[in-house]
């Protein structure tokens, strides 16, 4: 039986005539395992191999590269011990810059390299050290010394160097890894209204994964003993254990047993994780879920907080889904009924120690398929939504755990840092909190909006420009090098935007160059889309390329960026003045033959058609 069949069998028991416990206890039919079709992001092939993790730990004084790797339905880690730290230096005079440097300790050496800031090459010297932690004390020591003009790129994190460097892909070929995929979510004792780790249990954890397996972990209490001889539940399916203790104890060997590669929650990060090591912590447990034996860590992340599992990536759907949708409200619920068009069965979670306390075999029982229901939705929404991810970090190179997290800004400034060290461009350096404080105090003209006319319009067609900013991008060449160049300066032929700002038609912008080959990689995979007839191979280009328009999309949005490495206002400020030009031409054009412009927002116009013979 189905677990949607099974909660049309309640709803139907529930209409009936309310009778005693003693008169006719109420009975649970088991949730037999069912079978499950694979997914785009969970297809069950094992014949390659995919970068999951990578970290790096110290071993005798040096910074040893680990990348966790699930390679032919194997678990590998392999290390890497000849990789070093090193950051640039933009000298006055670069002799005597690297007669000052050696007097420093921790540095094992120097390269003399040209290179391309912005429009200009620039001599610069690589400076090369033993161990990441021994950055930042280098760092502001070569940034004081009297012929250092600059330091660059000394905040790249190491292991994000070294993927970059090495031009590994994580996520490569992740649907044909042959990945374990699971979900979990926790319910807690809430008597209080709120729950607090340091005094309410948890009450249950529930588990699902992509080889079929579905659990509710819970225990035994004095109001639900004798409810639990009574039904009949499928013990494959509920597990009722001693205490709260042996539950958490069962999750994580359940983790190691089903040899998980990628976690797998909803709000995860910010509650059920937290909530699992503090309540772990309370009896000892370590919650050592890492590939290592390491257990799990959490970091700061702006305002919100990152779970961390080595070489066992865990994905919050959160997140994920508030960035991917537009919803109203983001609560598993709402998510899961905006995505699926179905609803599941919910429980208010103010009630919950209502449920657990009463004794009551319906209350029970609701408690139990909620708790089920929220880790199949889970589990349901990670099908959906990981394919996405998976093409999203190796679009940008990065691995799961971070990418899944980025913004849209920071997806498009991965891509242009990985971007700059194949073109020996230097990366920029990030604003301080003063200056992104004063950029983001400007402002300029954005997209234009047609004022809606009122009324029912009938006949309504959509006129709307594909890619309008980055085709703009791209075709008049606007890059933070390339604005108001002195080369062009007297060049007729030069791109003039409608704000008074000129862009360069010689030599070729960093960013339309990697925005060109985005759209071209989008219309190649929207080829093979097109050409495509196995359904499998269908959605997942349908993925790819629904990937690369979000990145491409995002990159008018990350030069007016206030924190953004290659924040321009001119450039950003001419990207819409252009778009509002085309928008404007659009408007001119079809009022020309005599249609009605109803509505026009950005890249947009609504027309209504004539009549037929008019």
């Amino acid at each position: 039986m189905k677990l949607t069949d099974y909660i049309k069998k309640e709803e139907q028991e529930e209409k009936r005539e309310t009778k005693t416990l003693k008169e006719e206890p109420p009975g649970i039919e088991p949730l037999p395992q069912k079978p499950k079709k694979p997914k785009p992001g969970f297809r069950k092939a094992i014949n390659a191999k995919t970068l999951l993790d990578a970290d790096y730990i110290t071993r005798n004084e040096r910074a040893v590269i680990r990348l966790f790797y699930k390679d032919k339905g194997i678990r590998t880690v392999k290390e890497i011990d000849d990789f070093e730290p090193y950051f640039y230096a933009v000298p006055d005079d670069i002799d005597e810059l690297e007669n000052e440097i050696k007097n420093l300790n921790k540095i094992l050496g120097t390269e003399r390299l040209e290179m391309t800031d912005l429009n200009k090459k620039v001599a610069v010297l690589k400076l090369i050290l033993n161990h990441p932690k021994d950055v930042p004390e280098v760092r502001e020591q070569v940034k004081n010394l009297e012929n250092c003009k600059e330091i660059r790129e000394a905040d790249i994190p190491f292991t994000r160097r070294y993927i970059i460097d090495s031009g590994l892909v994580p996520m490569e070929d992740a649907e044909d890894a042959g990945l374990n995929v699971c979900a979990f979510d926790i319910e807690s004792y809430n008597p209080h209204g709120d729950c607090r780790a340091d005094r309410d249990p948890i009450l249950m954890i529930s588990y699902a994964d992509s080889k079929g397996m579905e659990k509710v972990i819970t225990y035994r209490t004095e109001s639900n003993k004798n409810l639990i001889k009574d039904m009949n539940l499928d013990p494959g399916v509920f597990e009722f254990l001693n205490n709260e203790k042996e539950v958490i104890q069962r999750f994580i060997a359940l983790i190691r047993e089903r040899e998980i590669d990628i976690i797998t929650s909803y709000n995860g990060d910010n509650f059920d994780f937290p909530y699992i090591r503090d309540r772990s912590g309370k009896y000892g447990i370590k919650l050592d879920l890492g590939i290592d034996g390491s257990e799990i860590r959490s970091e700061r992340r702006g305002m919100n907080l990152g779970v961390k599992v080595k070489g066992r990536p865990h994905v919050d759907m959160f997140p994920v889904c508030r960035q991917a949708f537009n919803f109203p409200r983001y609560t598993l619920e709402d998510v899961y009924e905006g995505i699926f068009g179905e609803t599941k069965p919910d429980i208010e979670a103010r009630n919950i120690h209502e449920y657990w306390d009463s004794g009551d075999a319906k209350k029970f029982k609701k408690l139990l398929i909620y708790s089920l229901s929220d880790v199949t939705a889970t589990l349901r929404i990670a099908e959906t939504m990981l394919p996405l991810q998976y093409e999203l970090s190796r679009t940008v190179r990065e691995t799961i755990y971070e990418g899944s997290r980025m913004s849209s800004g920071q997806r498009v400034e991965q891509l242009l840092v990985e971007n700059a060290r194949e073109k020996k461009i230097l990366v920029p350096n990030r604003p301080s909190d003063s200056v992104a404080k004063a950029r983001s105090r400007t402002s300029y003209v954005g997209g234009f909006v047609v004022t809606p006319k009122k009324g029912i319009h009938d006949n309504i067609v959509l006129f709307d420009f594909r890619s309008l900013y980055p085709s703009v991008i791209i075709s008049h060449n606007i890059d933070p090098s390339t604005v108001n160049c002195e080369c062009c300066r007297e060049d007729k032929e030069k791109y003039i935007a409608p704000t008074g700002q000129w862009f360069c038609k010689k030599n070729r912008g960093f960013i339309p160059e990697i925005l060109n080959k985005l759209i071209a990689k989008r219309v190649a995979i929207k080829k093979k889309l097109k050409a495509e007839t196995d359904e499998d191979m269908k959605k997942l280009f349908d993925v790819q390329q629904q990937a690369v328009k979000l990145i491409a999309n995002s990159f008018y949005g990350y030069l007016a960026f206030a924190r953004a490495r290659w924040y321009s206002k001119d450039c950003a400020e001419a990207t819409t003045a252009w778009g509002r030009k085309y928008i404007h031409k659009a408007v001119d054009e079809a009022e020309k033959f005599g249609f009605e412009v109803v509505y026009g927002d950005t890249d947009s116009v609504f027309v209504v058609l004539r009549e037929e013979g008019e």
